[in-house]
């Protein structure tokens, strides 16, 4: 069937042509019909005769089928001459002429032309409709072919020798040719041709020599020339090389508007019109030829953009991977695939969650839970140092990581995660808090016994799954004090390593080691016959180590001043971990803080001591020094008494003065020894209740006036009539004294002192001013420490006044300062606080 409707097809074609033959074809077919129809009239004689009518209609019928509507026409006049000159009609019938039958023939014939004619037009538009689709199918195969192949080749020079082949054979043309513009756009050159000698091939062509080409970029449309000749200004070097018509289509690397690259064109040497469908067959092949350099210049943009962040990145300490919106691996960069210990291909095309992580303290998460495809949900970048990423072998190390999501074009296409070994700086931060801890349960104690035992506690598991802590006594021989473990199951076995473990300093390892040697020790790989060495306790040790289990040991020396006084030391008994450097470094810092510790404890020790020895020898001074000093004032007052009246007793009264006042000088220091010592202690008594400040003061001054008068200072008093504070009257009295001394023997004679009482909402201040010299701005923050004299000092003192007036007036919950400048007095300020002005004082 199918070969039959071929063959009906053809035959169709041949009789009514494919295109519209030339005028004289056309009528010279109707007239060799009608001849030949003529000389088939001819031969039918007789009987046969009626039948030259038929072969007549059959020339017309043929004839406007071949010619059209015309040459039918013209074939009806030349067959009705032709069957009159061969009386091929029958005899006339009653009625009938040879003018009716040649009217009827002509009438006949004329509807076999409009029949005929009709048949031609439908046949010739349905064949034209199919020619155009075939047309527009071939079209969009080549462009389909094309495309695909522009999408999937990276090979141009084959894809442009492809489509400039499927151009010439589509369009049926001599030659195709693509013109690449040069860089600076002022010329083009031959990259590829079709049709034309190699020769040519890369020749360079200027805007003179190739009018057209820039025509049609200028255009940005394709461009037609049915004739060069009559069109010398687009021609130029193509009419030098035989070519008539051409149609070109410009090359635009990223479409209508984008960048131009070329000019495609195809050429016939023959006059020749090409029409809108090949040209837009043309337009097409162009613009497959721009997406394929689009896409080659964007993969080697890409390329190169990938060559240089995967050098940026392997330079990087920093781990880099991205991965796309379905969390996939799409790169690594050389730290991080050390960092994992994974390879470029386990990861890459491989889930992030499935591999790398992150990863909780408490094991992997699903999916919707990975912190960086939430990065891909929501947009917002993800901080984290609390997490770790798997490695190849199923541990986890602990990162800091970033990360960030990656947008294109206002929507997320993927993330990106930066991240870094943490492992030092959690290691450290671990170290860290424990050294804190460390410190604090030091200080929590006097007794260095229960301290370091409760440091051997908290050292673990941080440094292994047992400890001993070993000191040295005063006869020098070493004493378990410590020994923990982490296992309750083994606390049996550490207690009898505590109580019956014998340290032997000549061993090769072990405490003994330390203590000997002074030097820390680290045994990455262990076992029990390293420590037991030889001698009568050899049997006892292996006993004792093989209990606790040991694989790997270190230990470090407790040392006071250059002086080993202990050793530290911890063993692991399973499992993978084994000791290294950092482990040492931080026992190390332990056995330091242990140290300092100890010699703390000591040194509190020895300060307790001598502060008892102290306070029993300042007691037995005090109490044996008052009975004399009592009796030389008592000696010293009866000289005055006694002294003859006038001028011979002089000599005597001064004496006697001089005597009372060395007397009461040594009374007031022994006093101020006393206070100081149990201002020290704490043991200073006070008896704190609301009094008047004011009262204070008055009797304070009344005390020093007679130092006043004997100086001849000026001493005045400023304050209300009552200020309540709450104070120890006795106490704060002293403490006046003390101020006021120290002002009136510092002010020249005719100077001033000044006791000035202001009273505040919270808190009071009595203030002792004097005119003296002031003091020196360097020695102000010295001037209420023990025994702190001034460089200027112009009085013998003790150096403790100050400081106990301090003492004192902290003691109520106060504060004093002092104000001086050279050459403008002093102002030291004692704050108290105030009492309710409703309690009687």
């Amino acid at each position: 069937m199918a070969e039959r409707r071929g063959l009906t097809r053809r035959a169709a074609q041949l009789l009514l042509g494919p295109s519209r033959p030339p005028a004289a074809q056309r009528y010279g077919a109707a007239l060799l019909l009608v001849a030949v129809a003529a000389l088939a009239g001819g031969l039918l004689r007789d009987g046969l005769a009626p039948f030259r009518v038929l072969a007549f209609l059959s020339a017309v019928t043929l004839a406007t089928l071949r010619g059209g509507t015309a040459p039918g026409l013209l074939a009806v006049a030349l067959s009705a001459a032709a069957a009159q000159g061969l009386s091929a009609w029958a005899p006339p019938q009653s009625g009938e002429t040879q003018a009716h039958q040649l009217l009827f023939f002509a009438g006949f014939a004329a509807l076999n032309v409009w029949v005929a004619a009709t048949l031609r037009a439908s046949y010739r538009h349905s064949h034209l409709r199919r020619r155009r689709a075939e047309a527009a199918a071939d079209e969009q195969r080549i462009a389909a072919r094309l495309g695909m192949k522009a999408l999937a080749d990276g090979d141009v020079d084959a894809l442009l020798a492809e489509t400039l082949e499927a151009v010439q054979e589509a369009l049926r043309c001599d030659s195709v040719t693509l013109l690449e513009l040069t860089p600076d756009g002022e010329a083009f050159r031959l990259r590829r041709s079709v049709g034309l000698g190699s020769e040519l091939h890369e020749a360079r062509f200027t805007r003179q020599e190739v009018p057209l080409a820039f025509a049609t970029l200028a255009r940005r449309e394709p461009l037609l020339a049915d004739d060069l000749s009559r069109e010398p200004e687009l021609g130029g070097e193509l009419l030098k090389h035989g070519i008539v018509s051409t149609v070109a289509a410009p090359i635009l690397a990223q479409g209508p508007g984008g960048q131009p690259f070329g000019v495609l064109a195809a050429h016939s040497r023959s006059r020749r019109r090409f029409k809108a469908s090949g040209a837009n067959l043309l337009q097409t092949a162009a613009n497959v030829v721009g997406t394929a350099i689009l896409r080659l210049a964007t993969e080697d943009r890409m390329r190169d953009h990938l060559a240089s962040l995967r050098g940026i990145t392997a330079s990087l300490a920093e781990g880099v991977c991205a991965v796309d919106r379905s969390g996939t691996l799409t790169f690594v960069n050389p730290a991080a695939r050390a960092l994992s210990g994974w390879s470029e291909d386990e990861l890459l095309g491989r889930s992030l969650n499935a591999t790398l992580g992150p990863r909780s303290p408490d094991g992997p998460r699903g999916r919707d839970r990975c912190p960086v495809l939430g990065v891909i949900r929501t947009g917002e970048p993800v901080r984290s140092q609390e997490e770790g990423i798997s490695r190849s072998d199923g541990t986890v190390v602990p990162v800091s990581y970033t990360a960030s999501a990656l947008w294109q074009d206002g929507r997320v296409v993927g993330a990106v995660l930066a991240f870094q070994d943490f492992t030092e700086h959690v290691r450290a931060e671990r170290a860290e808090r424990f050294l804190a801890e460390a410190g604090r349960q030091l200080a929590l104690s006097i007794d260095w016994e229960v301290t370091l035992k409760r440091v051997a506690r908290l050292a673990l598991p941080v440094l292994g799954n047992w400890s001993l802590v070993v000191v040295l006594g005063p006869d020098g021989k070493p004493r378990s004090v410590a020994a923990e473990t982490d296992d309750p199951s083994r606390e049996g076995a550490v207690a009898d390593l505590l109580a019956h473990y014998p340290v032997d300093l000549e061993a090769p390892h072990g405490v003994g080691r330390i203590l000997r040697t002074g030097e820390a020790e680290l045994l990455r790989e262990s076992d029990v016959e390293s420590f037991v060495g030889e001698g009568a306790d050899a049997a006892l040790r292996r006993k004792l180590l093989r209990r606790l289990g040991l694989m790997s040991y270190l230990g470090a020396p407790l040392e006071i001043g250059g002086r080993v006084v202990g050793a530290i030391a911890f063993g692991l008994w399973e499992g993978r971990r084994h000791y290294g450097a950092d482990d040492l470094a931080l026992a190390t810092e332990l056995a330091r803080r242990c140290a300092v510790a100890l010699a703390n404890a000591r040194l509190y020790q020895a300060a307790q001591d001598a502060t008892r020895v102290r306070e029993e020898v300042m007691a037995v001074v005090s109490h044996d020094l008052k009975t004399p000093l009592a009796a030389l004032l008592l000696g010293a007052q009866n000289v005055g008494r006694l002294a003859p009246a006038g001028s011979a007793g002089d000599e005597l009264r001064r004496s006697g003065a001089a005597v009372r006042r060395t007397a009461e000088r040594m009374g007031r220091l022994i006093h101020d020894l006393v206070d100081f010592g149990s201002l020290e202690a704490g043991r200073l008594s006070m008896n704190l209740a609301p009094a008047d400040g004011a009262a204070v003061a008055r009797e304070a001054l009344e005390a020093m006036a007679g130092l006043a008068t004997e100086r001849g200072v000026a001493l005045a008093l400023d304050a209300p009539s009552r200020v309540p504070v709450v104070c120890d009257p006795h106490r704060l009295t002293q403490a006046l004294h003390n101020l006021l001394a120290n002002a009136l023997h510092v002010t020249s004679e005719g100077g001033e002192v000044t006791l000035r009482v202001v009273a505040a909402e919270g808190s009071s201040t009595l203030t002792v001013a004097d005119s003296g010299p002031g003091i020196p701005e360097d020695e102000l923050p010295h001037i209420f420490e023990r025994w702190y004299r001034g460089s200027r000092a112009a009085y013998a003192g003790s150096g403790l006044g100050l400081a106990i007036v301090r003492g004192i007036v902290e003691a109520h919950g106060g504060r004093v300062w002092v104000e001086s400048a050279p050459g403008r007095g002093s102002a030291f300020h004692v704050a108290l606080p105030s009492a309710p002005a409703s309690v009687e004082t």
